[in-house]
């Protein structure tokens, strides 16, 4: 996980008491899971099309489908580590 996002875990978990900790950390996995799916849909989809499956692109349309792609791409490695951090302090 990124040093920022480690950081801000980290005051959050000095500044929260354990419960409401615990409440977010369940918030957070319940969002994560749900937001995978469908990320993970949009970015097959527009990999198909980046990768010319659906036809050629303009250097224009793949500009743009780069740009949503790198950025999707991002979202799904964020949701990931999201994920993956419980399972890690849990030992899991």
């Amino acid at each position: 996980m990124s040093t920022e996002r480690t950081d801000i875990l980290s005051l959050l978990k000095n500044r929260l008491d354990n419960g409401t900790l615990t409440e977010l950390e369940k918030r957070i996995s319940f969002l994560s899971h749900e937001l995978k799916r469908p990320l993970a849909s949009a970015v097959l989809s527009l990999h198909t099309v980046k990768d010319g499956y659906l036809g050629e692109l303009t250097d224009t349309q793949m500009k743009v489908i780069t740009s949503v792609a790198r950025d999707l791409d991002r979202m799904s490695q964020t949701i990931k580590e999201l994920l993956d951090d419980p399972r890690k302090e849990g030992g899991k």
